[in-house]
């Protein structure tokens, strides 16, 4: 059996390298002066002031930011549904106005609507796209009972 280097033996402590990815990072030398940048960034990644690191942010400002956009859309949509309905066109409402108005909470209820309480089916003017008319919607609420339905005592457990 050869003999094993010196660098290699048990005295020396570490295990011999088994690659290039294993290999010691510690620096060595004397201890440098490092920048405040270099300070806070030890993994030696690339540092850029103006780029966030893997961090999320609190969001205040762009939650803020996400709202005015939003309510800027809304108030387009609006404006435009206005206009809409004063030129006679047809309006037509979106899984989304309905969740919006309260009438529904998701497509499992909508489903048991239009098949249970005879809201609807609506008209697929794309391929996974469904809408329904305002006007129609508007009837089946008003045929809706506005009071609570009595039970007879007979059918009370």
């Amino acid at each position: 059996m050869p003999p094993i280097p010196p660098k290699q033996s048990a005295e020396h402590g570490m295990p011999p390298p088994r690659g290039p990815h294993d290999h010691d990072t510690r620096p060595h030398g004397p201890p440098q002066q490092l920048s405040t940048a270099q300070r806070d960034n030890l993994s030696g990644e690339a540092v850029n002031p103006h780029k966030r690191q893997g961090d999320r942010a609190s969001g205040d400002d762009d939650s803020e930011d996400e709202r005015r956009k939003a309510e800027r859309l809304e108030a387009k949509l609006a404006a435009r549904r206005n206009r809409l309905v004063q030129s006679g066109f047809p309006v037509f409402c979106r899984f989304d106005d309905l969740v919006a108005a309260g009438i529904v909470a998701n497509w499992t209820t909508l489903l048991r609507l239009i098949d249970d309480e005879s809201f609807p089916p609506g008209v697929m003017i794309g391929r996974n796209t469904r809408v329904w008319h305002v006007d129609q919607i508007k009837q089946w609420l008003a045929a809706r009972p506005s009071a609570r339905k009595v039970i007879p005592p007979s059918e009370v457990r």
